[in-house]
């Protein structure tokens, strides 16, 4: 069965993920929207870990409970970090791979993110792409 997608909004009500994208050049937008599109209307699609992957393979990994939709373009390297419940998909933070490839910090920042979502599920919302 297909995914569908909620985006992580802040205190404030902003979508994180909307405003990444919106800042984004409209090729990276295009390969988000279409694996996006993928995931969302090709079953088995989330099992190909070329597209969404877990990140709980790594003994120690700082990443346990998330995965991660891979956007590879030219030599660039984006990842949005979210969490896979019941065929739904929560993205939580967004990050440039090339400049951070530790994932550290990503993954610190998305967990936070998840435990607010996990609490209170207004901090996530259905999204669509493209808006």
């Amino acid at each position: 069965m297909p995914l569908s997608f909620r985006c992580y909004t802040d205190l404030e009500g902003r979508d994180a993920i909307r405003e990444w994208y919106d800042e984004r050049d409209e090729i990276i937008q295009g390969d988000f929207v279409g694996i996006v599109e993928i995931l969302r209307e090709t079953n088995k699609a989330h099992s190909n870990e070329k597209l969404l992957k877990p990140l709980e393979k790594r003994a120690g990994s700082k990443c346990l409970g998330l995965h991660e939709i891979l956007i590879d373009r030219d030599g660039h390297h984006y990842r949005v970090l979210g969490f896979l419940e019941q065929r739904v998909f929560t993205m939580l933070y967004v990050f440039y791979n090339n400049n951070n490839p530790l994932y550290t910090i990503p993954c610190q920042e998305a967990l936070k993110r998840k435990t607010e979502v996990m609490s209170d599920q207004g901090r996530a919302k259905d999204c669509e792409f493209p808006p």
